[in-house]
């Protein structure tokens, strides 16, 4: 029995599908165990709780805190570790009992049972333990850049649902005020058709458009839900803990300018820092090692037998020594789909590391392109505010009527709403490139003049 005192115990652990939705509808952004988690996570805590402006990296913390996803590759990480213990493990020995009984015993007082036993000690050959151990600690690893891979995805997710969200309110908005202007545009030209100053036609024309405007508005307001329920399944919480969360107005000030920055240099910080190429990398070492231990099995293991009997008062001892005698195969198969798997994994390492600077490339041009024509977009918005304005004045000096005011203002709202359309392009083109680099791009600078490392938050285990 006292071989048993190490071994582990089984415990069961039921789920309970009725509490667990239980628990996750109480889910809420105010919890103290939120607090305590964001507080031990975050480089600089919340200096109110429960917050009021929430930013990107705080929302994205509760999301580590909640999403399901991040625990399941965790669970996973856990597996792969526990599978590296495995491959650690050295081979017990085998006892095998085998009492005998001599049935032509004659001398007078012998005893006619002939107990004994075999010990089998194997002993590994080649260092395929250590070459196990080499190949479950880069699965493992793998296993791990899988974990923090998932908690960026979770981190992009955050990012793109809070400016979709932002965009689509901020849309909202702007067609909640061209409906108001276009409604006061129909009543006028309403009173203009009364006094035959006006045709039919125009006012069709002006309906069709207040129909269209309210058909958008209603689209933008579906959006905005949708993206709402998108944010909080990221999170990991029912959308009414975030229906009516406020974001830091610095979080959505853009765009960032990084005209300073060489594309070398964003590509050298993404190439580094690329999770999929670390991970491909990874794969590829694993694979060698797997080889390498295949290699290692055309040798067999040896096993020392030492076998004892009791023979009628004599004591006998026998060593044995087997092999396995590699006759009919050499471990040949396997050495070959080792090599073609190491070969795949080489080839999809280059694939990986080829798409990587594609997209670097291709997400630092758009981001570029995305800002000068917003910076277009809002000289045309300042050109259409001065018109708006000198409209204004001349209707104030009795020179322009009060349709030319509302028209004027439906023209500035139209172009703020090409503004906000710019906007999310630069929102769309800042997410594709922290995406292809892996880092936030608020410290990109800084990461090329000190070389310093990822941030502790995606940089590290979750």
């Amino acid at each position: 029995m006292c071989l048993l005192v190490g071994c582990v115990h089984y415990h069961p652990r039921p789920i309970d599908p009725s509490k667990s939705a239980a628990q996750w509808q109480s889910r809420s952004l105010e919890s103290q165990d939120l607090h305590d988690f964001m507080v031990k996570h975050l480089p600089e805590p919340p200096s109110m709780w429960p917050i009021k402006q929430w930013s990107i990296e705080q929302l994205s913390v509760a999301a580590f805190f909640y999403n399901p996803s991040l625990e399941v590759a965790r669970a996973q990480w856990q597996g792969a570790n526990g599978a590296e213990k495995t491959a650690a493990q050295r081979p017990n020995p085998t006892l095998t009992l085998s009492p005998g009984y001599d049935f032509t015993a004659t001398s007078l007082g012998a005893n006619p049972w002939l107990p004994g036993g075999t010990i089998d000690v194997p002993i590994e050959t080649m260092g395929k333990r250590g070459l196990r151990k080499k190949q479950a600690h880069l699965v493992a690893e793998s296993s791990r850049l899988a974990l923090v891979q998932t908690a960026w995805s979770i981190r992009s997710a955050v990012r793109s649902n809070i400016f979709n969200l932002a965009s689509w309110r901020e849309k909202k908005s702007l067609l909640e005020q061209q409906i108001d202007v276009q409604k006061k545009i129909i009543d006028s030209l309403k009173v203009r058709m009364d006094a035959g100053a006006a045709t039919s036609t125009e006012l069709t024309l002006v309906q069709v458009a207040f129909h269209k405007m309210r058909l958008d508005y209603a689209d933008a307001r579906q959006q905005e839900r949708d993206t709402l329920f998108n944010l909080a399944d990221t999170i990991g919480v029912p959308a009414s803990a975030i229906e009516l969360l406020d974001f830091a107005v610095t979080d959505l000030d853009f765009p960032i300018d990084i005209s300073g920055v060489s594309i070398e240099s964003v590509s050298d910080i993404g190439l580094k820092n690329s999770i999929d190429i670390l991970e491909a990398l990874t794969d590829y070492n694993s694979s060698e090692a797997a080889l390498h231990l295949q290699i290692a099995r055309q040798y067999p293991d040896i096993h020392f037998g030492p076998n004892y009997q009791y023979n009628q008062g004599d004591h006998q001892f026998l060593l044995g020594i087997s092999a396995e005698l590699p006759v009919f195969n050499q471990n040949q198969g396997p050495i070959a789909e080792a090599i073609a798997k190491r070969q795949e994994l080489a080839t999809r390492f280059y694939q990986v590391q080829s798409h990587a600077i594609n997209e670097i490339d291709h997400a630092y041009q758009t981001y570029h392109s995305a800002q000068e024509n917003l910076k277009g977009i809002q000289s045309l918005a300042d050109a259409q505010q001065g018109l708006a304005n000198a409209i204004q004045s001349q209707a104030e000096a009795g020179a322009a009527d009060k349709l030319e005011v509302l028209n004027s203002r439906l023209e500035l709202l139209a172009g703020k709403m090409l503004q906000m359309d710019a906007r999310m392009k630069v929102f769309q083109a800042f997410g594709a490139l922290e995406d292809s680099m892996q880092k936030p791009i608020e410290i990109l600078k800084s990461a090329i003049i000190n070389q310093s490392p990822r941030p502790a938050a995606w940089g590290k285990t979750p």
